[in-house]
C-alpha cells in the first residue's frame, strides 16, 4: 500500500486504536490489511533538511502483519507533493465526483 501518509500502529488496530481519528483510506483498508498482512509506504510527515541515502524508506512501526514504512521528504518535497499535488489537485479531483 503507497499513500501519502502512514497512520500510526495504534489506528490499524480493530478499534482504530481508539485515540486518535482516522481518515476513510485507513478505516476502507484496516480490515483487509491486518488479515492479509503487507507493507504500507508512505511520509513520515517531516521535513528533512536534504535528501541522502540514509534517509530512505525505513520501517517505522509494525502492526502485526503489516509493516509501516516511512520516508523523510524535504521541505521542498513536502511543499509540492503533500501541499500542492496531494491537497490541492488529487484530493478534489478523487473527492469531487458524486
Amino acid at each position: 500500500m503507497v499513500s501519502n501518509r502512514v497512520p500510526t500502529a495504534a489506528a490499524l488496530a480493530p478499534d482504530g486504536g481508539g485515540t486518535e481519528s482516522v481518515g476513510g483510506l485507513v478505516s476502507a483498508l484496516r480490515s483487509s490489511l491486518t488479515q492479509t498482512g503487507g507493507l504500507w509506504l508512505g511520509w513520515s510527515g517531516r521535513a528533512a533538511p536534504n535528501r541522502t541515502r540514509e534517509r530512505g524508506p525505513r520501517i517505522a512501526e509494525t502492526a502485526g502483519a503489516v509493516e509501516l514504512a516511512t520516508i523523510d521528504l524535504t521541505a521542498e518535497e513536502a511543499d509540492l507533493f503533500y501541499s500542492n499535488f496531494s491537497n490541492r489537485t488529487a484530493w478534489p479531483l478523487l473527492h469531487g465526483f458524486i
